[in-house]
């Protein structure tokens, strides 16, 4: 839908480094910004959690007014909302 921009998101826990990251789409699918770094805590669920803040304070920066959140953890969406 125009005017509604898209926050995609993903955390990850490897023995080769925890990290997040994500980009805010527009309604055409054009990537607006994207994010992303690392962290030391092993918890998945943490790293999801702090992709979707991370990403939402950057929307809130960008002074977005329509956002879409997408997460493929389900823990994180059930917490959200």
């Amino acid at each position: 839908m125009q005017g509604i921009v898209k926050l995609n998101s993903d955390g990850a826990v490897r023995d080769s480094g925890n990290g997040f990251g994500g980009l805010l789409r527009n309604w055409e699918g054009e990537v607006l910004c994207a994010y992303s770094s690392n962290d030391i805590c092993n918890s998945v669920f943490h790293q999801e959690l702090n992709a979707v803040h991370q990403g939402l304070k950057l929307a809130l920066f960008s002074n977005v007014r329509s956002l879409e959140v997408a997460s493929d953890s389900l823990s994180v969406t059930r917490a959200i909302n």
